[in-house]
């Protein structure tokens, strides 16, 4: 019996067909092939720690390129200290877990990161630095009221940047600060300190006009910001740097307080200080100074021009330094206006140059009066001139002279005749008197500045005393005027004119001292002005100047006829007048 087969009947083609194909009887799948296990990926199992996400954190490239990333990370914290060696401790073991083999793979020498290793885990067990609590502090429990720490930050980069900042500590310490702002930021910390900031602020001086100085000022603000914003004060130097940076900005320059163990500017620091340390030049007629060369070049050049100094003054006790300016008619006015604006070896310097420029001049006045004695004095004159303030105050300078007493005498003996000559004029018998002693004592006494003689005429060598500095040449002119000095041994003064004399010496003394005050009075005017301690205008600045002049004019005065009365009708009197004259304030001069 045929039984019925659970397929449809199909016929005999369709069956063919299914066989030929290899179409399958049944609807189980084929069985799959077995894929091979995947083995785990060492890199990714390894837990990322922070510092390796800090020192990656701009990074992004193969595993072999981030190894050599890092690897450079490990080596620059080899200048890591303390406890905060523990951030590179972390970051070198990390790379030790994942990088030896890629590395090894890539050909990249990594040989010293075992020692850097044990070197971090040793120093991370030891205490750490002040700065390095300080940083790890901020780290952990942020800065108090400054919330994002980002003043914080800055301050220690400053202050610690040279000696515990390492690349990873400070990019963590960034990253803290950009997680703290209110909007998102990139932080970039700069550990410049403060002494570096000093060195650009003192080059950023040499800016030469409004537009470059801007620059310096944003150096002279972030020096403020991270150096003095708590309060401490900058050294008379550094305060000058300020002051110059402000003034050629077109800045205010307020005085600025300062350290007190440093307001001043020693010498041997600083070229252009003044004598008293209490000040330091920077500029004449507008030409930057650095050496005290270029500073005495300018000054003897400039005319109608500006001085400009850092003064230090105090103020109830307080040092404060403070921009000067100040009038420059001519090196010679400002020296007898101001005698104390000169700088440290000024007067040494001066006297070395006039030493070596004076001697050669001299020769060929010599040289002069060997053929022409009357042309040679005025020439004399004309030399000596320029070195007149040196010649006051350098016993060296005048030894030049001195050396040359004997090329000299031709001169004075001519001198001598002209000095006779004028003793011929109608004078009283004690003037005249005074003429020879002048004469004994000073060669160049009632010499004017032409060459001219005129008894009891002021000149600009009257005070030069020559008795023991040229004796040859004294003997050569006292010869000359035999008859005069015969005539004046035989004068006596009288008790009356003696009386006289004296009463009028009285009276040029006191003038002379009351001009001295008075003089006195506008060198103080004159620096209060120039340093702003008082607010002075165009006018009332010239006005004290003028004062000055005037008054040192009158005491040149009153002292030119006091040295008449004390050589001649006075003469009796000379040693009291004297005193009277030192007691009385009416001193020799400085100018």
């Amino acid at each position: 019996m045929f039984v019925a087969s659970r397929w449809p009947r199909l016929g005999a083609a369709s069956l063919l067909v299914s066989l030929l194909t290899g179409c399958p009887t049944t609807s189980d799948p084929p069985p799959k092939a077995k894929k091979e296990a995947v083995p785990e990926d060492e890199w990714a199992g390894i837990q990322r720690t922070a510092e390796w996400l800090y020192a990656t954190r701009d990074f992004s490239g193969k595993r072999l390129d981030e190894c050599v990333e890092v690897l450079r990370w490990v080596r620059e914290e080899s200048r890591c200290k303390g406890s905060t060696c523990v951030h590179a401790r972390d970051l070198a073991r990390e790379w030790q877990a994942r990088c030896p083999a890629i590395a090894d793979k890539g050909e990249v020498d990594h040989a010293d990161v075992e020692g850097l290793l044990s070197q971090y885990e040793a120093r991370s067990k030891e205490d750490p630095t002040p700065c390095g609590a300080e940083a790890e502090e901020m780290l952990k429990n942020g800065c108090g009221k400054d919330k994002t720490c980002q003043s914080a930050a800055e301050s220690w980069a400053t202050r610690c940047g040279k000696s515990d900042a390492t690349p990873l500590l400070i990019r963590m310490i960034e990253r803290s600060v950009e997680r703290k702002l209110p909007e998102p930021k990139r932080v970039k910390l700069d550990t410049r300190s403060c002494e570096d900031l000093q060195g650009e602020l003192r080059d950023s001086v040499k800016c030469g006009n409004q537009f470059e100085c801007e620059g310096a000022l944003r150096g002279l603000k972030s020096y403020r910001d991270r150096c003095e914003s708590n309060g401490s004060r900058p050294t008379a130097q550094v305060a000058q740097y300020q002051l110059a940076v402000l003034a050629k900005a077109g800045q205010p320059t307020p005085p600025i307080p300062l350290l007190m163990g440093a307001a001043s500017f020693p010498p041997k620091e600083h070229p252009t200080a003044l004598a008293d340390s209490l000040g330091l030049v920077t500029a004449v007629c507008e030409t930057p100074v650095k050496t005290a060369e270029e500073y005495l070049a300018a000054r003897r050049v400039c005319k109608d021009g500006k001085l400009v100094f850092t003064g230090i003054v105090k103020e109830q006790g307080d040092p404060r330094a403070r921009l000067g300016t100040l009038d420059l008619p001519s090196d010679g006015v400002l020296l007898a206006r101001l005698p104390s604006m000169v700088i440290a070896g000024e007067a040494e310097l001066r006297e070395k140059q006039a030493l070596a420029a004076l001697g050669p001049e001299l020769n060929k006045v010599i040289e002069l009066g060997k053929r022409s004695p009357g042309e040679a004095l005025p020439a004399l004159l004309q030399v000596l001139q320029p070195y007149r303030l040196v010649l006051k105050k350098s016993a060296t300078l005048r030894k030049s002279l001195g050396v040359r007493d004997e090329g000299l005498a031709p001169i004075f003996q001519e001198l001598g005749k002209r000095k006779q000559a004028a003793s011929k004029a109608k004078m009283e018998r004690p003037m005249l008197l005074g003429f020879v002693q002048r004469s004994r004592e000073r060669l160049l006494a009632d010499v004017k500045e032409s060459g001219e003689v005129e008894a009891g005429a002021p000149g600009p060598f009257d005070w030069l005393e020559t008795a023991e500095l040229l004796p040859l040449s004294t003997e050569a002119l006292l010869g000359s005027m035999k008859l005069a000095v015969a005539q004046a041994r035989v004068i006596r003064v009288d008790k009356r004119t003696s009386d006289l004399a004296r009463t009028y010496a009285t009276a040029q003394i006191q003038a002379c001292g009351e001009a001295y005050r008075s003089v006195n009075e506008a060198k103080q005017g004159l620096v209060k002005c120039a340093l702003g301690i008082e607010t002075c205008d165009e006018g009332r600045t010239q006005q004290i100047g003028k004062q000055s002049d005037e008054g040192r004019a009158k005491i040149d005065e009153t002292r030119h006829q006091l040295d008449l009365l004390l050589t001649g009708p006075g003469s009796g009197s000379r040693e009291e007048l004297a005193e009277a004259m030192a007691s009385g304030g009416c001193v020799a001069p400085w100018w």
